[in-house]
């Protein structure tokens, strides 16, 4: 095997660290029309272990067209690509990609829940650089705080410009992948709002069947539900299932965190563990918070939770390290500690619309650290280091 397969293939497997992977990503960008590349790239897709249709193929030539590989025989896409996704969301698109068709092509009257879930956790998000939308063979990205909206038909609208037919999709899930350090909002054809925080992953139906709402997310989202009392709106997260008919609440269920939350807003939502063991109603105020087979129950200050939304982190005695692992995606910058107390708490508010360095700055004056900044990584040192 030659130097440069070998280094693609450790790449895919996640062999390299997350430093290395940034590096890596730079170099790939730079070499994407080397035909060694672009072979390797080819094996990497044939080696998915999944039975894949001639439909499946065709997915495979339509992103090597968007990628400049090969040419398309008649142009017909009418969408603003962006270069920035090429291979090297292999580890992501591609592998999506195929286990749309094999979900939807499956007959179900609902999507395979855990699949989903599962290849949602399995998506390398430091691989993303832009939001992108992954919707059968067409994959797009959009800028930062750019609005989706899926249209009555279920095609996609994106910033009020551009749009992809319902009858270009031909997959019955829609994939929007936002990176760390960016944010997006969805707009579902029944009137419901989406916000997406931070590397946030989310599947939705190219169009919600008669009976529910079914959507799937890995990250951080808040929604504002539309009613309908006949069709229920249901988010499904790694750990647990939340059933609203319409209200407002915010869900955070990142898979690598230890805890995830539902805090509602107004309304009335119902929060039912995978495991059925555990079933609770939530009022106004309220929130609920899985930490493995921990489950608590509380009232809360509604607005500490949702004012991500709005630019803010507002903090009450959260330690250093969930404070900088929030700042982290939301900067896309990576934080170390070296010799710092990550146990410390801080109370105040944060205006995440400011410079990193002026946020940990203004933590700085209350809880003592240094910090120096290499590259896309931070320092945080104890006072005197």
């Amino acid at each position: 095997m030659s130097k440069t397969k070998n280094i693609l293939k450790k790449y895919f497997e996640n062999f390299y660290p997350k430093e290395v992977q940034s590096l890596f990503v730079s170099w790939l960008k730079r070499k994407k029309n080397n035909p060694e590349i672009e072979e390797t790239l080819e094996e990497i897709w044939n080696d998915i272990n999944v039975s894949a249709d001639s439909l499946t193929h065709s997915e495979l030539n339509a992103v090597k067209e968007k990628l400049g590989i090969l040419q398309p025989a008649k142009p017909n896409y009418r969408y603003k690509l962006n270069r920035i996704v090429v291979y090297i969301s292999a580890a992501c698109i591609s592998i999506l990609i195929i286990s749309v068709f094999l979900i939807s092509k499956s007959g179900a009257t609902y999507p395979d829940r855990e699949n989903i879930l599962a290849q949602l956790s399995a998506v390398n998000i430091d691989s993303v650089e832009a939001t992108t939308i992954v919707a059968g063979n067409i994959i797009t990205t959009t800028e930062d705080n750019d609005s989706i909206r899926q249209t009555k038909e279920g095609g996609i609208i994106i910033n009020e410009k551009e749009e992809v037919g319902f009858n270009d999709i031909n997959s019955e899930l829609v994939q929007v992948i936002v990176p760390k350090g960016k944010r997006s909002q969805v707009r579902f054809n029944d009137g419901t709002t989406a916000w997406l925080n931070s590397g946030t992953k989310l599947v939705y139906p190219r169009k919600f069947n008669d009976k529910r709402r079914d959507i799937y997310i890995d990250g951080e989202l808040y929604l504002e539900v539309a009613k309908d009392i006949d069709r229920p709106f249901v988010v499904n997260t790694k750990n647990m299932n939340i059933k609203v008919l319409g209200t407002q609440f915010n869900i955070r269920s990142y898979a690598e965190e230890p805890e995830q939350s539902v805090v509602l807003v107004e309304g009335k939502v119902e929060v039912e563990s995978i495991d059925k063991k555990s079933k609770e109603t939530l009022k106004p105020n309220q929130a609920i918070f899985y930490r493995g087979k921990t489950i608590v129950k509380k009232e809360v200050d509604i607005n500490s939770y949702i004012c991500w939304k709005n630019g803010e982190l507002r903090l009450d005695g959260e330690s250093l390290r969930t404070i900088f692992d929030r700042l982290s995606k939301h900067y896309n910058i990576s934080i170390v500690y070296k010799g710092t107390n990550e146990n410390k708490q801080y109370k105040g508010k944060l205006l995440l619309g400011n410079s990193i360095e002026d946020v940990l700055n203004a933590i700085a004056i209350k809880v003592e650290f240094t910090f120096k900044e290499k590259g896309d990584t931070i320092y945080i040192y104890k006072n005197g280091i």
